[in-house]
């Protein structure tokens, strides 16, 4: 199997830069976060990838928080107003316009207080949820409970999507977060595949029902990594 070294680089909101210097004293607090999780959900004993997160230090001012649309602004770097479905096509037109390092993966977080994203043509991913990424504890931790760890998962699968190859069962890349039980949840690891009812991904055993886990499954991400150069168009 392959091995690859990621590089991903996260950018902030201006919003959320805010945020982060009213609440925290540490204006990139947020993607200071994602980058020990990240980095985290590499070091793990399956992963033969290696990774690099850098976390620039400049705030994007975005016509909004929200991922879904419809919106109307101004395209990035140009005079002339189109209408967003979704603010991570804006994020590709700004990353396209404006930064010039391409990295595998370009994460944008918001200051939305929700976890929710998208990625879009392998670069380009955007995720909600920037308070509750800051309020994750700065030690990565493997496996976590609440809203903080869902909103970190969320970001950590978006920037996955974008790592992942476009082999015949990842047209979408998909993967939920969890399986169900009955009435039971059980959370499982940010990326994997669905086949009818079934997954490639692991569900968590019932002693650590609902908690996150912060790291990729080997079968469902880890085996299916790949450079963005050598990703089908």
């Amino acid at each position: 199997m392959p091995s690859y070294d990621f590089e991903v680089a996260v950018y902030q909101t201006t919003d959320l830069t805010d945020h982060c210097d009213s609440n925290y004293g540490d204006e990139y607090r947020a993607a200071k976060r994602f980058k020990e999780y990240m980095e985290g959900a590499f070091d793990h004993p399956e992963n033969q990838h290696t990774i690099t997160v850098d976390t620039p230090t400049t705030s994007i001012s975005a016509p909004q928080e929200l991922r879904p649309g419809p919106f109307t602004t101004n395209v990035p770097g140009y005079q002339f107003q189109v209408t967003y479905d979704t603010l991570t096509e804006w994020w590709l037109d700004f990353v396209d316009a404006y930064l010039t390092k391409r990295e595998d993966a370009m994460l944008l977080i918001t200051n939305y207080d929700s976890g929710a994203g998208s990625a879009l043509e392998n670069y380009y991913a955007m995720a909600e949820g920037g308070p509750g990424i800051a309020a994750t504890p700065s030690i990565y931790n493997s496996e976590g409970v609440g809203e903080n760890f869902d909103d970190m998962q969320t970001a950590l699968h978006e920037a996955g999507h974008t790592l992942l190859d476009k082999g015949p069962y990842w047209e979408h890349r998909s993967g939920s977060t969890f399986f169900s039980f009955g009435t039971s949840k059980y959370h499982r690891t940010p990326m994997g595949y669905e086949i009818g009812e079934q997954s490639c991904n692991s569900v968590s055993s019932a002693h650590d029902d609902h908690a996150e886990k912060m790291w990729y499954n080997p079968n469902c991400a880890v085996d299916n990594f790949e450079k963005t150069t050598n990703h089908l168009d």
